[in-house]
Protein backbone atom coordinates (compact mmCIF):
# COMPACT_ATOMS: atom_id res chain seq x y z
CA UNK A 1 0.00 0.00 0.00
CA UNK A 2 2.58 2.22 0.91
CA UNK A 3 4.41 1.83 -2.15
CA UNK A 4 1.24 2.61 -4.42
CA UNK A 5 1.07 5.51 -2.36
CA UNK A 6 4.47 6.27 -3.35
CA UNK A 7 4.07 5.80 -7.01
CA UNK A 8 1.01 8.32 -7.47
CA UNK A 9 2.70 10.96 -5.63
CA UNK A 10 5.44 10.51 -8.15
CA UNK A 11 2.99 11.03 -10.70
CA UNK A 12 1.32 13.63 -9.59
CA UNK A 13 4.76 15.41 -9.08
CA UNK A 14 5.64 14.64 -12.79
CA UNK A 15 2.30 16.46 -13.69
CA UNK A 16 2.90 19.62 -11.84
CA UNK A 17 6.48 19.43 -13.08
CA UNK A 18 6.05 19.71 -16.68
CA UNK A 19 9.26 21.72 -17.18
CA UNK A 20 11.19 21.60 -14.39
CA UNK A 21 13.13 24.37 -15.32
CA UNK A 22 10.18 27.03 -14.71
CA UNK A 23 10.69 28.45 -11.43
CA UNK A 24 6.87 28.13 -10.20
CA UNK A 25 7.84 24.38 -10.67
CA UNK A 26 11.84 24.07 -9.55
CA UNK A 27 11.32 23.98 -5.69
CA UNK A 28 8.22 21.50 -5.85
CA UNK A 29 11.02 18.90 -7.90
CA UNK A 30 13.65 19.50 -5.85
CA UNK A 31 11.60 19.02 -2.60
CA UNK A 32 10.46 15.50 -4.04
CA UNK A 33 13.47 14.36 -5.38
CA UNK A 34 16.33 15.63 -3.41
CA UNK A 35 18.74 13.98 -5.69
CA UNK A 36 17.64 16.06 -8.59
CA UNK A 37 18.75 20.09 -8.57
CA UNK A 38 15.81 21.64 -10.78
CA UNK A 39 18.91 24.64 -11.12
CA UNK A 40 21.40 22.38 -12.51
CA UNK A 41 19.32 20.19 -14.52
CA UNK A 42 22.62 18.65 -16.32
CA UNK A 43 23.51 16.68 -13.37
CA UNK A 44 21.58 13.89 -11.41
CA UNK A 45 22.96 12.76 -8.21
CA UNK A 46 21.81 10.54 -5.68
CA UNK A 47 23.43 9.09 -2.05
CA UNK A 48 19.72 8.68 -0.83
CA UNK A 49 17.71 6.16 -1.39
CA UNK A 50 16.18 5.62 -4.75
CA UNK A 51 14.75 2.67 -6.56
CA UNK A 52 15.14 2.02 -10.13
CA UNK A 53 11.57 2.49 -10.75
CA UNK A 54 11.24 5.61 -9.28
CA UNK A 55 14.43 6.60 -10.97
CA UNK A 56 12.51 5.05 -14.39
CA UNK A 57 9.36 7.64 -14.32
CA UNK A 58 11.33 10.33 -13.30
CA UNK A 59 13.63 10.37 -16.30
CA UNK A 60 10.72 9.50 -18.61
CA UNK A 61 8.95 12.15 -17.21
CA UNK A 62 11.21 14.77 -17.09
CA UNK A 63 11.93 17.47 -19.74
CA UNK A 64 14.59 17.93 -21.83
CA UNK A 65 16.19 15.18 -20.51
CA UNK A 66 19.28 15.05 -23.56
CA UNK A 67 20.50 18.55 -21.06
CA UNK A 68 21.62 15.82 -18.35
CA UNK A 69 25.37 15.14 -18.67
CA UNK A 70 26.31 13.41 -15.20
CA UNK A 71 24.21 10.37 -13.77
CA UNK A 72 25.40 8.74 -10.53
CA UNK A 73 23.24 6.84 -7.95
CA UNK A 74 25.64 5.28 -5.75
CA UNK A 75 23.13 3.34 -2.99
CA UNK A 76 24.87 0.91 -0.32
CA UNK A 77 23.16 -2.18 -2.17
CA UNK A 78 23.34 -4.13 1.02
CA UNK A 79 20.20 -1.48 2.48
CA UNK A 80 18.18 -2.98 -0.49
CA UNK A 81 19.25 -4.55 -3.31
CA UNK A 82 16.64 -4.21 -5.51
CA UNK A 83 17.52 -0.54 -5.59
CA UNK A 84 20.03 -0.97 -7.69
CA UNK A 85 19.75 -0.24 -11.40
CA UNK A 86 19.51 -2.97 -14.27
CA UNK A 87 19.78 -3.38 -17.99
CA UNK A 88 16.57 -1.49 -18.26
CA UNK A 89 17.67 1.69 -16.80
CA UNK A 90 20.70 1.95 -19.37
CA UNK A 91 18.26 1.61 -22.18
CA UNK A 92 15.94 4.42 -21.14
CA UNK A 93 19.32 6.61 -20.23
CA UNK A 94 20.63 5.77 -23.86
CA UNK A 95 17.68 6.79 -25.19
CA UNK A 96 17.03 9.95 -23.05
CA UNK A 97 20.48 11.05 -22.61
CA UNK A 98 22.94 11.22 -25.96
CA UNK A 99 24.98 13.99 -24.42
CA UNK A 100 25.80 12.41 -21.62
CA UNK A 101 29.39 12.54 -19.99
CA UNK A 102 29.41 11.00 -16.92
CA UNK A 103 28.20 7.39 -15.52
CA UNK A 104 27.92 6.08 -12.27
CA UNK A 105 26.33 3.41 -10.37
CA UNK A 106 26.61 0.11 -8.61
CA UNK A 107 26.86 -2.68 -11.27
CA UNK A 108 25.52 -5.68 -9.61
CA UNK A 109 22.95 -6.23 -11.98
CA UNK A 110 23.96 -4.79 -15.23
CA UNK A 111 25.07 -6.84 -18.10
CA UNK A 112 27.10 -6.95 -21.40
CA UNK A 113 23.31 -6.06 -23.05
CA UNK A 114 22.82 -2.86 -20.72
CA UNK A 115 26.49 -2.05 -22.02
CA UNK A 116 26.14 -2.07 -25.25
CA UNK A 117 22.76 -0.01 -25.05
CA UNK A 118 24.77 2.69 -22.84
CA UNK A 119 27.61 2.87 -25.00
CA UNK A 120 25.25 2.88 -28.44
CA UNK A 121 23.01 5.96 -27.19
CA UNK A 122 25.55 7.80 -25.29
CA UNK A 123 28.27 7.71 -27.97
CA UNK A 124 30.11 11.59 -25.82
CA UNK A 125 30.52 9.36 -22.72
CA UNK A 126 33.83 10.14 -21.15
CA UNK A 127 33.48 8.56 -17.54
CA UNK A 128 32.04 4.96 -16.66
CA UNK A 129 31.76 3.51 -12.87
CA UNK A 130 30.07 -0.11 -12.61
CA UNK A 131 31.66 -0.96 -9.25
CA UNK A 132 30.32 -4.63 -7.49
CA UNK A 133 29.35 -4.33 -4.16
CA UNK A 134 30.51 -6.91 -1.82
CA UNK A 135 29.22 -10.43 -1.87
CA UNK A 136 28.31 -9.84 -5.72
CA UNK A 137 30.10 -11.01 -8.83
CA UNK A 138 30.07 -8.61 -11.91
CA UNK A 139 28.47 -9.57 -14.83
CA UNK A 140 30.51 -7.76 -17.26
CA UNK A 141 32.63 -9.43 -19.87
CA UNK A 142 35.21 -8.56 -22.98
CA UNK A 143 31.87 -8.90 -24.96
CA UNK A 144 30.03 -5.27 -23.60
CA UNK A 145 33.62 -3.48 -22.94
CA UNK A 146 34.82 -3.98 -26.46
CA UNK A 147 31.68 -2.65 -27.32
CA UNK A 148 32.13 0.31 -24.97
CA UNK A 149 35.49 0.90 -26.11
CA UNK A 150 34.36 0.70 -29.84
CA UNK A 151 31.97 3.01 -29.20
CA UNK A 152 32.67 5.66 -26.57
CA UNK A 153 36.63 6.66 -28.18
CA UNK A 154 36.39 9.62 -25.61
CA UNK A 155 36.57 7.72 -22.29
CA UNK A 156 39.16 8.71 -19.75
CA UNK A 157 37.93 6.78 -16.78
CA UNK A 158 36.43 3.13 -16.55
CA UNK A 159 36.01 1.59 -13.33
CA UNK A 160 34.87 -2.05 -13.67
CA UNK A 161 36.01 -3.31 -9.98
CA UNK A 162 34.85 -6.66 -9.38
CA UNK A 163 34.09 -7.57 -13.08
CA UNK A 164 36.51 -10.47 -12.63
CA UNK A 165 35.57 -12.06 -16.34
CA UNK A 166 37.19 -9.29 -18.32
CA UNK A 167 40.39 -10.26 -19.93
CA UNK A 168 43.55 -8.95 -22.36
CA UNK A 169 41.58 -9.03 -25.74
CA UNK A 170 38.49 -6.90 -23.96
CA UNK A 171 41.94 -4.38 -22.56
CA UNK A 172 43.13 -4.48 -26.32
CA UNK A 173 40.18 -2.47 -27.33
CA UNK A 174 40.00 -0.24 -24.69
CA UNK A 175 43.67 0.81 -24.76
CA UNK A 176 43.52 0.93 -28.67
CA UNK A 177 40.21 2.61 -29.47
CA UNK A 178 40.53 5.26 -25.85
CA UNK A 179 43.96 7.18 -25.89
CA UNK A 180 42.53 9.33 -23.40
CA UNK A 181 42.46 6.91 -20.77
CA UNK A 182 43.46 8.80 -17.37
CA UNK A 183 42.03 5.96 -14.31
CA UNK A 184 41.79 2.39 -14.88
CA UNK A 185 39.77 0.19 -12.31
CA UNK A 186 39.50 -3.64 -13.32
CA UNK A 187 39.68 -5.70 -10.88
CA UNK A 188 38.40 -9.72 -9.02
CA UNK A 189 35.60 -9.70 -6.86
CA UNK A 190 37.01 -9.16 -3.24
CA UNK A 191 39.00 -12.13 -3.81
CA UNK A 192 36.11 -14.70 -4.44
CA UNK A 193 36.93 -14.99 -8.19
CA UNK A 194 40.16 -13.59 -9.48
CA UNK A 195 40.58 -11.35 -12.10
CA UNK A 196 41.47 -12.54 -15.63
CA UNK A 197 44.17 -10.01 -16.80
CA UNK A 198 47.71 -10.21 -17.47
CA UNK A 199 50.96 -8.42 -17.91
CA UNK A 200 49.77 -8.41 -21.90
CA UNK A 201 46.56 -5.55 -20.40
CA UNK A 202 49.80 -3.65 -18.87
CA UNK A 203 52.11 -3.34 -21.93
CA UNK A 204 48.96 -2.27 -24.00
CA UNK A 205 47.76 0.92 -21.47
CA UNK A 206 51.86 1.65 -21.46
CA UNK A 207 51.98 1.43 -24.76
CA UNK A 208 48.83 3.18 -26.26
CA UNK A 209 47.53 5.17 -22.80
CA UNK A 210 50.21 7.58 -21.66
CA UNK A 211 47.74 9.87 -19.78
CA UNK A 212 47.20 7.35 -17.40
CA UNK A 213 47.23 8.59 -13.58
CA UNK A 214 45.44 5.76 -11.44
CA UNK A 215 45.72 2.40 -12.36
CA UNK A 216 44.19 -0.58 -10.40
CA UNK A 217 44.83 -4.21 -11.58
CA UNK A 218 44.36 -6.01 -7.76
CA UNK A 219 42.92 -9.29 -7.64
CA UNK A 220 44.43 -10.04 -10.93
CA UNK A 221 47.08 -13.04 -10.05
CA UNK A 222 48.66 -12.86 -13.57
CA UNK A 223 49.78 -9.20 -13.02
CA UNK A 224 53.95 -9.41 -12.34
CA UNK A 225 56.47 -7.16 -11.66
CA UNK A 226 57.14 -7.17 -15.89
CA UNK A 227 54.07 -5.37 -16.35
CA UNK A 228 53.67 -3.13 -13.64
CA UNK A 229 57.50 -2.25 -14.51
CA UNK A 230 56.10 -1.40 -18.39
CA UNK A 231 53.59 0.82 -16.50
CA UNK A 232 55.85 2.94 -14.45
CA UNK A 233 57.96 3.09 -17.11
CA UNK A 234 55.97 4.32 -19.93
CA UNK A 235 53.51 6.57 -17.72
CA UNK A 236 55.07 9.56 -16.81
CA UNK A 237 51.53 10.78 -15.24
CA UNK A 238 50.68 7.94 -13.44
CA UNK A 239 50.39 8.78 -9.83
CA UNK A 240 48.73 5.81 -7.90
CA UNK A 241 49.14 2.05 -8.80
CA UNK A 242 46.96 -0.47 -7.13
CA UNK A 243 48.66 -4.24 -7.77
CA UNK A 244 47.20 -5.93 -4.68
CA UNK A 245 47.20 -9.73 -4.41
CA UNK A 246 48.66 -10.37 -7.63
CA UNK A 247 51.80 -11.97 -7.97
CA UNK A 248 54.18 -9.07 -7.24
CA UNK A 249 56.42 -10.17 -4.63
CA UNK A 250 57.34 -7.69 -1.65
CA UNK A 251 60.76 -7.51 -2.82
CA UNK A 252 59.81 -6.60 -6.33
CA UNK A 253 57.15 -3.87 -4.68
CA UNK A 254 60.28 -3.22 -3.06
CA UNK A 255 62.19 -2.59 -6.42
CA UNK A 256 58.86 -0.60 -8.22
CA UNK A 257 58.97 2.01 -5.74
CA UNK A 258 62.52 2.89 -6.08
CA UNK A 259 61.26 3.37 -9.80
CA UNK A 260 59.02 5.73 -8.40
CA UNK A 261 59.51 6.64 -5.41
CA UNK A 262 57.22 9.37 -5.03
CA UNK A 263 54.26 7.57 -6.34
CA UNK A 264 51.95 6.03 -4.35
CA UNK A 265 52.10 2.44 -4.90
CA UNK A 266 49.35 0.04 -3.04
CA UNK A 267 50.54 -3.73 -2.40
CA UNK A 268 49.65 -6.27 -0.20
CA UNK A 269 50.09 -10.44 -0.98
Amino acid sequence: MNKILTLLACLICYSVCADPYLSDNQSRCTDKYPWYDANDPTRIISCVDIDELEFIQFLASVSEPERILEISINDDPEDDPIQTLTDQSLQLIAEKCPFLKSFSTVGDRITDAGLKLLSAGCKELEELCLWVSLDCKGSVTDEGLIELAQNCPLLTLIDLTGHSAITDTAIESLANNCPNLEMFYVTGDDGKTPGQLTDQSLYLLAKHCKKLRFVEVSQNPGITYAGALALLESCESLDELAIERTSITKKEYKQLRKVRPKMDIDWSK
